[in-house]
């Protein structure tokens, strides 16, 4: 999944493993701080987090307190 964890730098973005359990996404943390998660974002990622009906999520960035 093109999941990206950030701290507060644009050059402290790095792709990190994500899973979906049930209705979560688990999120593989490298011990790195952490103020962003991004999803979809940049030049070409994969993409790859569907709904039950098959439509493709959009990219999104959330911020992690």
């Amino acid at each position: 999944m093109a999941v990206e964890l950030c701290a507060e730098t644009q050059d402290s973005c790095r792709y990190a493993d994500a899973l979906i359990r049930n209705t979560e996404m688990v999120i593989a943390s490298d011990g790195a701080p952490v103020t962003r998660v991004r999803y979809c974002w940049g030049d070409g990622p994969i993409c790859n987090l569907y709904d039950t009906d098959g439509m493709p999520a959009g990219p999104f960035k959330l911020s992690v307190q």
